[in-house]
């Protein structure tokens, strides 16, 4: 009986991160068009003026250990439980291509919280975490405080940070399973 419970939650936990609302510019199910990739990844599309204030730092994510130097890395910063848990709406979020194994991504005027990041390897630029049979995930995937994820992803407790509002700077070592052939 608990084999088949973690069996059950793992598969659910793998679940909340199939879903494109992980990617913020991937399209939803509504009949809205999608939001067209800026031209600079670093830019919240949300923000009017891109005028960086003294108050607010920079949170700064460094991913190491990327595999491949293909496709995309899609970053999404949360900023309470209830939008980790729900696998959305994101903080802020950016799609980057890769072109190294270790990748920067600066978030600019953050302010200060608890906050929480999550990032996956899109290597077929799909913008779905892809997965096998078991629901297991075939792209890498990181998330802040290197948290283990043993079946289904980490907590929020795990995954949280308190971040002052000065500037911080963050490592994610991304996780790849290896399947035998």
């Amino acid at each position: 009986m608990k084999k088949v419970l973690i069996y059950f939650i793992f598969l659910f936990a793998f679940s909340v991160f199939s879903h494109a609302q992980f990617n913020p510019l991937a399209p939803n199910d509504s009949n809205k068009p999608s939001m067209p990739v800026p031209p600079n990844p670093f830019i919240n599309p949300k923000d009017t003026v891109n005028i960086f204030d003294s108050i607010h730092g920079k949170l700064t994510v460094f991913i190491k250990n990327i595999n491949k130097v293909t496709g995309n890395l899609n970053i999404a910063v949360f900023n309470s439980y209830a939008t980790f848990a729900n696998n959305g709406p994101v903080f802020r979020g950016a799609i980057i291509p890769i072109t190294a194994n270790i990748m920067i991504v600066p978030f600019d005027s953050v302010p200060k919280g608890v906050y929480s990041v999550a990032v996956f390897h899109d290597e077929d630029k799909n913008g779905v975490l892809n997965k096998n049979q078991m629901n297991m995930p075939l792209e890498g995937y990181g998330f802040s405080n290197n948290a283990a994820s043993n079946f289904g992803p980490p907590n929020y407790t795990q995954t949280k940070f308190i971040y002052s509002g000065k500037n911080k700077s963050i490592t994610i070592y991304m996780t790849y399973f290896k399947f035998p052939k």
